[in-house]
């Protein structure tokens, strides 16, 4: 038997599978409640992403389909529910968090990389209130030689003005 097959057959490869089965699950849980409008959070969301049993998961994943408020949620994966970060203020605030952290860390990634970063670079930066485009922005951050090259080519002026 060669190494490979010796590898998939153990103990050690079967319990890495399993993890990565159970990890797995847990995103397609987070993804559909996301995609039926329920934004995970808090300790939801982690006990979602810590759960290594797959039959809880698969449970929890059939209930993702039906539940139809966040109480409904948390009751399936047995938390607390915590109304701050379910209401539309705690989620705001967690977007907001969101904006200036990837803000942030474009800025950093520029700075780390010994880029300029003028104050027309920073206030534009940390000006934009859209995810989308800071994503875009934080991509580009890692590998453009000119701190310009950032904003090239319109489109990600594009999409602040569409959002």
């Amino acid at each position: 038997m060669s190494a490979l097959l010796r590898f998939f057959r153990s103990e050690f490869s079967e319990v890495a599978f399993a993890e990565v089965r159970a990890e797995t699950r847990a995103e397609h849980i987070v993804r559909v409640l996301n995609q039926r409008g329920f934004e995970v959070v808090g300790m939801a969301r982690e006990r979602i992403q810590l759960c290594a049993d797959l039959e809880l998961l698969g449970n929890w994943l059939d209930g993702a389909l039906t539940v139809s408020s966040v109480e409904d949620l948390c009751r399936l994966v047995d938390v607390e529910p915590n109304f701050f970060y379910c209401s539309s203020i705690g989620q705001r605030a967690f977007t907001d968090v969101r904006i200036e952290s990837r803000a942030e860390d474009i800025l950093r990634i520029l700075g780390q990389r010994g880029l300029e970063v003028t104050d027309e670079t920073r206030e534009r930066v940390e000006s934009c209130r859209d995810l989308d485009v800071l994503g875009v922005w934080l991509d580009r951050a890692v590998t453009v030689s000119r701190t310009a090259e950032l904003f090239a080519d319109g489109w990600a002026l594009r999409l602040n003005r569409t959002a």
